[in-house]
């Protein structure tokens, strides 16, 4: 890895994270883990090749045109995105809950597209959002259907268990194979937000991962029922989808 470019990248994402909202020299420089010289140095190089503007002297940066050029033809994985989306759409309208799909890249967990479970549905797969698959529910789902080889990398580059005691990685690995035996994930986080995941199949391969994300409080009684058998039934037919589309 050439160390300039991962930290260039690294800018890229940080200023991305919210493409329309200024970031100061100081912020950038803290969130990426580099000094503020090293950091002011990267981000004249993406200034002047347009990847990023600057607003004005202290006036923070955000990105530039040739970002937005890059993603001109459309979302990542869109041929997922293209037999997902009514899909989706029409699951958020039944659940009144917001929906996403999401697949595995080079270790991290990459939002396709997500629609908001509002009376105004509204997909973003305008920008990629990013993280660590243990944290969420759709990440732990695609990391359980992984070869062993590629699942246990996975959990050694994790930040979230690269340092975490065996016993503890140990345990996560088999709470990974008891997401494949049932064919789901489940799971609260401390912010009382539950996720749920389910499997999108593309032939023998799991391609993608179905998610819904709502309050805990919610996630009771007839309301719980509903979302499961909506998901269940939404997976599938989108496993349907992407096998239809497949040449024969």
């Amino acid at each position: 890895m050439i160390q300039v470019i991962r930290r260039a990248l690294d800018i890229l994402e940080c200023v991305a994270n919210a493409p329309e909202t200024p970031k100061g020299l100081g912020e950038i420089a803290e969130r990426v883990g580099l000094n503020a010289a090293t950091c002011a140095r990267i981000l004249q190089t993406l200034v002047a090749a347009g990847y990023v503007e600057q607003l004005g002297p202290r006036k923070g940066y955000r990105l530039g045109p040739m970002a937005y050029a890059l993603a001109a033809q459309g979302p990542y994985r869109k041929d997922l995105v293209h037999v997902a989306q009514p899909v989706l759409e029409r699951l958020a309208g039944e659940t009144q809950e917001t929906v996403l799909l999401a697949v595995l890249h080079q270790g991290r967990r990459v939002t396709l597209c997500e629609v908001e479970g509002t009376q105004i549905v509204q997909v973003r797969s305008d920008r990629l959002q990013l993280y660590d698959p243990l944290r969420t529910a759709t990440g732990r789902l695609l990391l359980a259907y992984l070869d062993d080889t590629r699942r246990k990398s996975c959990l050694e580059t994790s930040e979230t268990y690269a340092t975490a005691p065996v016993s503890t990685r140990e345990q996560m690995e088999a709470e990974l194979v008891q997401a494949r035996r049932d064919g789901r994930v489940i799971r609260t986080s401390e912010g009382h937000v539950v996720g749920i995941a389910y499997p999108v199949w593309e032939g023998e391969t799991v391609a993608a991962a179905l998610g819904l994300h709502l309050p805990e409080h919610r996630f009771t009684g007839e309301h719980r029922d509903r979302v499961l058998e909506a998901m269940e039934r939404a997976a599938r037919e989108m496993s349907e989808r992407v096998r239809a589309r497949r040449p024969a």
